[in-house]
């Protein structure tokens, strides 16, 4: 484990859920990776992430740093044979994804937890099954408090939140996105809001805010629009509802969980390290999640002028 901030304390504690052994852990602050080791018995800690591919011998690495250091590391521990579950984004822009060599990019899994959430898969498997027909568009609100401002200052919206939403888009369509449209509101922005254009002529928005009270609960809401009728979810404090046609039948509920999503996608890397199984999130898809931040970030700063969306060297 390499990064031990609050989303790398919930890796961990669905690594140890998942009955997985712990070789090390690492942080930059070597004090809480010391007290890290020493609460969840760990054999080895270090300050320095590479120190720890350098000494201990691992089967695999969880890279949950801040979005900056993303690629650095998951290239050092490519180079060294490992596989990697490299949370998102996983790089900061295109120009970052292109430094990774392709041998690298086949040992990455990126960590786009939503595509492993119970109700965020039966959303897709409902929309491929046809039935609320051939989508027509998605719009997808993804709604923070005000203290991601000041958490994630060094990192544009659209890469830390709204990435969630241009990867689902793309998941949920079966189509890349090739064009957006985009505003950005405050100085560094904390209200973000874009349209997408798909290849196959798919529009669709995203609007991710950093505006609610500190004390408020996240607040996402999805709906997919398809020629025979319209898929919502929205999830909050109180769960996870699906709804089809009416709010007063739902598809499925789940109630407030911990790590539904991190737990399936700790299972999937374990078993992707065992079993090489076909990894659920190709880095292809990520490192399009990517380009499209880059520019959703290009217009919003260019005052919503329409951008291409640039393809990332393979």
């Amino acid at each position: 484990m390499i990064g031990l901030g609050a989303f790398g304390q919930a890796h961990l504690q669905a690594y140890v859920r998942a009955g997985a052994r712990i070789a090390a852990v690492a942080d930059r602050d070597g004090g809480l990776a010391r007290r890290t080791a020493e609460e969840f018995d760990v054999p080895a800690s270090f300050a320095n992430g590479v120190d720890l591919l350098d000494a201990v011998s691992v089967d695999g690495v969880s890279v949950v740093t801040s979005a900056a250091s993303h690629v650095e590391l998951a290239r050092e521990a490519t180079l060294r044979g490992h596989k990697v579950l490299l949370e998102k984004p996983i790089a900061m822009t295109a120009t970052q994804v292109a430094l990774l060599p392709a041998a690298a990019r086949s040992r990455i899994l990126p960590g786009h937890v939503l595509r492993f959430e119970p109700l965020h898969q039966r959303l897709r498997t409902e929309i491929t099954s046809g039935r609320i027909g051939a989508v027509l568009g998605v719009a997808a609100g993804r709604s923070r408090t005000r203290d991601h401002q000041r958490l994630y200052a060094d990192v544009h919206p659209a890469r830390m939140t709204g990435i969630h939403d241009i990867d689902l888009i793309a998941w949920l369509t079966g189509s890349p996105i090739r064009r957006v449209v985009a505003s950005a509101e405050g100085e560094p922005p904390s209200l973000v809001q874009a349209h997408l254009f798909s290849a196959s002529g798919i529009g669709s928005s995203i609007r991710t805010s950093w505006l609610l009270p500190d004390d408020a609960g996240a607040e996402d809401e999805l709906e997919v629009y398809g020629q025979e009728g319209v898929a919502r979810l929205r999830v909050d404090s109180t769960g996870a509802v699906l709804y089809g046609q009416s709010r007063e039948r739902p598809w499925a509920s789940a109630p407030p969980a911990d790590a539904p999503g991190l737990d399936a996608e700790i299972v999937h890397f374990l078993r992707w390290l065992r079993d090489d199984v076909e990894p659920l999130v190709s880095f292809a898809e990520a490192a399009h999640a990517v380009a499209v931040a880059d520019a959703i970030v290009a217009s919003g700063a260019a005052g919503g002028a329409p951008v291409d969306v640039l393809e990332v060297p393979s």
